[in-house]
């Protein structure tokens, strides 16, 4: 991983947990290293009562737009903690 990835990877999961008051974020690179393809899962209550529409578009946000502009691919799940759980029960 280039020490460009590894800082953006920092970046962005030290928003996500910021921005959305984050319980968990996994965030992988998912391009072997060049940081241009993300698979990230964020659980908060900041998503209570949203549409997944929404969910999404605060964890854009909360990545930012300059950092979005240099990803080519950005997957999101987002949970909420009581969905979280029962995601983690089923596994």
């Amino acid at each position: 991983m280039s020490s460009s990835s590894g800082e953006r990877d920092a970046r962005l999961k030290s928003r996500l947990q910021e921005k959305l008051s984050a319980a968990h974020v996994s965030l992988v690179d998912e391009s072997d290293g060049c940081g241009s393809k993300y698979r990230c899962q964020v659980v908060s209550a900041a998503f209570s009562g949203k549409s997944r529409l929404e969910c999404h578009r605060m964890v854009h946000e909360a990545v930012g737009e300059e950092d979005m502009a240099a990803i080519h691919a950005f997957s999101v799940k987002t949970f909420t903690p009581d969905k979280w759980e029962e995601q983690q029960k089923k596994n």
